[in-house]
């Protein structure tokens, strides 16, 4: 989601954003908050709170922060970012080639593994 340059220029931001990130997982873990977290994040992603819940069933939210960073470490990324990558490339969307690189710093800073 950020870049190294971006990164280093304003860490606070990157922090933000993956507090954000946990925080709206806690809404959805939570039977209390979980309608209102989908309304909310189903009326941002231009959908109806049904199809969001449909979208939910087959996400992997990676919920535990250290899932999150196994698996920015894993080889499964890495296969899983060239099928994108070719995707993108094969439809215009992108036209580099892409170096990919996934810091868990920020994410470890936020949420302090257990």
């Amino acid at each position: 989601v950020f870049n190294n340059k971006r990164l280093k220029q304003n860490p606070k931001v990157a922090q933000a954003f993956v507090s954000a990130w946990y925080d709206a997982m806690e809404m959805i873990k939570n039977s209390e908050t979980r309608q209102e977290a989908i309304i909310i994040m189903s009326d941002l992603a231009g959908t109806k709170p049904a199809e969001f819940n449909k979208m939910l069933e087959g996400t992997d939210l990676f919920l535990d922060p250290q899932r999150a960073i196994d698996f920015l470490n894993s080889e499964e990324i890495r296969k899983t970012e060239k099928k994108v990558v070719k995707f993108a490339q094969s439809h215009g969307l992108i036209n580099d080639e892409v170096n990919l690189k996934y810091n868990t710093t920020v994410i470890q800073t936020v949420r302090p593994m257990k």
